[in-house]
């Protein structure tokens, strides 16, 4: 058997476990909210939907202040796919009977659960409170969806107060032995403009999370279970929620954002320009580049290089104002030296939708460029027929999926695809996933591990994978803050068909000129290195 057969069969052996389970579900209360329709579906498809329980959660209590603010926030900030409105009879068909527990105790829930046989019980309740018994009411235990071991509730409410950039999430299942084993984790920014758009993302992330984490539950049954941590499932410790002069001033703040969005004129954002420097060998950091801006009308980012002949090409995305579109630009760069400004790029590829991430190789004696087409879906795989001026399009791979910034990596016997794609209504940063196929035309087989990455701090392309002595790394775009807030080199540690594992190794910071507020790209050839930054405009 090979190993893309091992992988198969594993997959249909998890399906099988799946098709025999009945699962039980926990819900806060009986008005099923869309996030949770969605896993409830999601579930219904798969298994057996065998119960499902309202287990209240108890009320801890809000200042009026705190009140007042998220109302004026749900008048002034209006959300689509909003994931607390309720779901309509559509979203949740065939719906077992909703059980209600009198009371928030673990004897309350055991009473209502009664003699009902469940192999798996899922808690969409969010909270942490102490769970202890919980597991022991189905057989394989319970998956519980926290943040950090705290009641999601009022731990985003403080995350948001103290303007923290995410909230980070954990699926764990817990068994009746008293084992914990986490199954998948995602983090979830922080629209810290608006608590209701901010905590709509989060519970469509906690969506997403349960979903994934029921997979990885199968997928670890059908193999070899990994072991469970030694720690208990515990108690959350107590988080506070926003008090009232805390809240008043979230209130003060969200009606100035209101009137200055409304007395604002629009104007161009800040644009964005290149740095380029000779190779300096060792770790990146942010010295000795010049600066390489476009003309006012444009902008250029996403730095690639290619090197052919003995000559260095640099290609990039020129984004013109007046398009509104992202064109693929190429310049030729003098050996030894720094290109004179301004530079004379060329536009090599335009098309009728956005283009981007000029990522270029050489693969089995062919030149091809595979940019970002971010909206359009699938992989654009353009081919070389006069370099670097004329391309044709190839071919179009993953048809369909909308992935972003996707970066080749080759090795000995495959082709890695690694590019974001967004958990449904989510962002296009901070899910990364991984694709590979044994040649460039296919078939491509989806990481049974995703996404490998889900944080905004680490998972967004950033460049071309490249090695340094026997370490491989891939620069990633640190989204946790704001948009391109840094590049974070992280080292891919174990990459195989059924396994991922990658840790932080640096970090660069847009500190390459003194005016910058972000950096998203670094490559490098052997004779320059480049980035870009988005430079603040004067006020």
């Amino acid at each position: 058997m090979t190993a893309g057969d091992s992988s198969a069969a594993a997959h249909v052996s998890s399906s099988s476990i799946l098709q025999t389970m009945r699962v039980g579900v926990l819900l806060p209360n009986p008005r099923i909210p869309r996030w949770a329709a969605a896993v409830l579906r999601d579930i219904a498809t798969r298994s057996t939907l065998a119960a499902l329980i309202v287990w209240p959660a108890p009320e801890s209590a809000r200042a009026l202040t705190w009140t007042c603010y998220t109302l004026l926030d749900d008048l002034l900030n209006a959300r689509r796919d909003d994931a607390m409105a309720p779901a309509s009879a559509e979203d949740i068909p065939n719906l077992p009977r909703l059980s209600e527990v009198r009371g928030d105790t673990i004897a309350a829930l055991a009473a209502a659960v009664g003699t009902q046989d469940f192999d798996l019980l899922l808690d969409l309740t969010l909270t942490g409170r102490d769970a202890g018994g919980l597991s022991a009411l189905a057989r394989r235990g319970v998956i519980r969806i926290t943040c950090a071991d705290e009641d999601c509730g009022p731990a985003f409410d403080r995350a948001f107060v103290e303007r923290r950039p995410s909230v980070r999430m954990a699926a764990c299942l817990e068994t009746a032995g008293g084992g914990v084993r986490q199954l998948a984790r995602a983090s979830s920014m922080l629209d810290l403009g608006s608590i209701g758009r901010s905590r709509s993302e989060m519970l469509w992330k906690a969506s997403a999370l349960a979903a994934r984490s029921i997979d990885r539950w199968a997928a670890d049954s059908a193999a070899a279970p990994p072991p469970a941590s030694d720690r208990s499932a515990s108690s959350a410790g107590i988080v506070r929620r926003p008090g009232t002069l805390e809240s008043a001033k979230l209130f003060s703040q969200l009606v100035q954002r209101a009137v200055v969005r409304r007395l604002r004129r629009s104007g161009e954002s800040d644009p964005w320009l290149l740095g380029i420097r000779p190779h300096r060998p060792g770790a990146p950091d942010a010295q000795g580049f010049t600066a390489f801006a476009a003309p006012g009308d444009r902008y250029w980012a996403d730095p690639f290089l290619f090197r052919r002949g003995g000559k260095t090409h640099l290609f990039f995305e020129e984004f013109q104002t007046r398009r509104g579109l992202g064109e693929i630009a190429c310049v030729e760069l003098p050996d030894g030296a720094l290109p004179h400004a301004p530079l004379q790029p060329e536009i090599v590829l335009s098309c009728n939708h956005h283009l981007a991430y000029p990522l270029v190789f050489e693969h089995r004696g062919e030149i091809y460029l595979m940019p970002d087409n971010e909206g359009i879906g699938g992989v654009e795989l353009w081919r070389s027929i006069e370099f670097p001026r004329r391309w044709t399009l190839d071919r179009v791979l993953l048809e369909g999926l909308p992935l972003a910034d996707v970066t080749l990596h080759v090795d000995a016997d495959r082709l890695w695809l690694f590019a974001t794609m967004p958990a449904p209504h989510g962002r296009s940063f901070d899910e990364l996933h991984v694709y590979w196929a044994e040649q460039i035309e296919g078939p491509w087989h989806a990481h049974p591990l995703n996404p490998v990455v889900a944080d905004a701090a680490s998972a967004r392309g950033a460049g071309r994978i490249f090695r340094s002595g026997d370490q491989l790394i891939r620069p990633a775009q640190d989204n946790s803050e704001r948009y391109g807030g840094a590049v974070a080199f992280q080292i891919i540690r174990t990459l195989t068909l059924d396994s991922y594992v990658e840790e932080p190794l640096g970090r660069l910071e847009p500190a390459w000129l003194s005016d910058l507020s972000a950096t998203h790209t670094w490559n490098s050839d052997g004779v320059y290195d480049v980035v870009d930054g988005r430079q603040r405009k004067p006020q």
